[in-house]
């Protein structure tokens, strides 16, 4: 017996629309029993917020402290990104049964992703609040609304985009041994970009 809206000839016995709800449901019931994971995030995510935003604590707003105002910055984007790679245990925890699932066409493998998409807004949007707001005034930027929304929108588009990458490579035919070896890779070209920027040897303007 088959749902409204789904073709005779298919396999599945909903429609797409159906399974991203029950996926969505399952997200939420796998949220709700691993409520300890999401708040330690929340809560280490509160705590780098102090101690980074302690480091650059009273900087002057001046020229003088351009390259400390611009390091609070790195600091912010590369540290948002980088969350997203403590999910990378339990996307790939669950791919041996999304596929089997999805090969007994129980549902289709991208509603599932949807699904971790949909479930994930509000739980990233609440680690970029407290991570951002604590950062954000505590190094002294701009206290003006528009340049703290700029920031913060820019910060929480980091942390979906790192997610959706990592998602990405898990609905992929990435294995989990080669994804922990892009993951040595990856975050540290950022890094690298950044110290070539500002080495006083490529800069003698600087001086």
């Amino acid at each position: 017996m088959q749902a409204n809206h789904v073709r005779p000839e298919s396999p599945y016995t909903v429609s797409i629309p159906m399974q991203v709800k029950y996926c969505t449901q399952r997200a939420y019931q796998r949220l709700w029993n691993d409520k300890t994971s999401t708040v330690t995030t929340i809560v280490g995510q509160i705590v780098m917020a102090l101690i980074i935003g302690s480091i650059f604590y009273g900087t002057r707003n001046d020229t003088s402290s351009f390259f400390q105002k611009g390091g609070v910055l790195f600091f912010a984007v590369l540290l948002n990104a980088l969350i997203a790679i403590s999910e990378i245990n339990t996307l790939y925890s669950q791919r041996p049964i999304v596929e089997k699932q999805a090969s007994y066409a129980v549902y289709h493998p991208f509603t599932e992703a949807m699904a971790g998409i949909v479930v994930d807004i509000p739980v990233k949007f609440s680690i970029a609040t407290c991570f951002n707001i604590i950062l954000y005034f505590l190094a002294g930027l701009r206290r003006e609304p528009s340049q703290f929304f700029i920031f913060f929108l820019f910060n929480f588009v980091a942390i979906l985009t790192v997610s959706l990458f990592w998602n990405w490579k898990r609905e992929g035919k990435l294995t989990f041994i080669r994804c922990l070896k892009s993951i040595g890779v990856l975050p540290h070209q950022p890094r690298r970009y950044l110290k070539l920027l500002l080495s006083p040897a490529l800069q003698p303007w600087r001086s």
